[in-house]
């Protein structure tokens, strides 16, 4: 169990108390939208839930706080999915656990909730892995200023690369976007309209500086991963290659860094021969084309 979740846990389970609601009485947080985007029922795997919630009802409850404003009504800090689903159902009532939010701190881990609960593990998109470490870093500077004694000997980053599954470096080279990117640059990286490889191009390179390179068409690394890209012009052969050489190369990159969190996977005899096999296929290829 990682830090915040074993944070969150002793307020779910000592703290919190299971109901049964309308689901009208809930309102959805609007942070949860400007991180994970608004429901679509359209979406396979949306409707495949709302057919489940109507064969099965909901299996696991909400986790809701209390609305500060509107008496017996609930703010959801995990389930939005599930709620909007329940709701296309057409069930009536839903069960939801109520976090107790009546100390500065248990308001901040409510806050802390919304990605804890949430967060993907797909990181295909790192404009979503930085919209999830900036809602994250700004909820924990929150906490750390009210329990400060709790993240003693730990550093912000690393709770948050633990909390995503990246590395460290990976964390630390987004917020190098997130904190030294011009505003134009950090909203459309963090929207997704450029990747996480021209944003930090920016970053690096003043404005007047910049170089457009010749060939832009090729595959932008993930966060963690490296940059082939090619600054002159070549055969279309040559391209395919250096193309496909890239989704390798990247590939080992994602697995290096999973091995890295994972130190006794790293360990396992059966990783270690396939990387001593894929070493042996290395040599002789290099062999072959000397």
């Amino acid at each position: 169990m990682s830090f915040l979740s074993e944070k969150l846990s002793d307020i779910h389970f000592t703290k919190s108390v299971m109901i049964m609601v309308d689901p009208f009485l809930l309102h959805p947080d609007p942070e949860n939208d400007l991180i994970y985007g608004e429901f679509d029922p359209e979406k396979n795997e949306n409707q495949k839930l709302i057919e489940e919630i109507q064969e099965m009802g909901l299996l696991q409850p909400l986790l809701v706080r209390r609305h500060p404003v509107l008496p017996e009504e609930y703010i959801i800090v995990s389930g939005h999915r599930r709620y909007h689903a329940a709701k296309a159902a057409g069930l009536t009532r839903v069960e939801v656990l109520v976090m107790n939010t009546n100390t500065p701190e248990e308001k901040a881990l409510a806050k802390l909730a919304i990605t804890v609960s949430n967060h993907s593990r797909d990181r295909s998109s790192p404009a979503l892995m930085a919209r999830e470490m900036g809602h994250l870093e700004t909820a924990l500077k929150e906490l750390r200023k009210v329990s400060p004694d709790k993240f003693k000997g730990k550093e912000l980053r690393n709770i948050i690369a633990e909390e995503l599954g990246v590395s460290p470096k990976t964390i630390a080279r987004t917020k190098k976007i997130l904190n030294h990117a011009d505003e134009k640059t950090k909203h459309e990286y963090i929207t997704g309209k450029i990747t996480q490889i021209e944003a930090i191009r920016r970053v690096d390179v003043p404005s007047a500086k910049r170089v457009t390179p010749v060939i832009t068409n090729f595959e932008e690394p993930l966060p963690g991963q490296i940059s082939m890209e090619v600054k002159t012009p070549m055969k279309n052969h040559n391209h395919e290659h250096s193309i496909r050489g890239t989704s390798v190369i990247n590939q080992l990159v994602r697995i290096t860094e999973r091995l890295e969190l994972a130190p006794e996977i790293a360990a396992d005899l059966e990783i270690s021969r396939i990387i001593a096999d894929l070493e042996n296929i290395l040599t002789q290829k290099e062999n072959i084309r000397h």
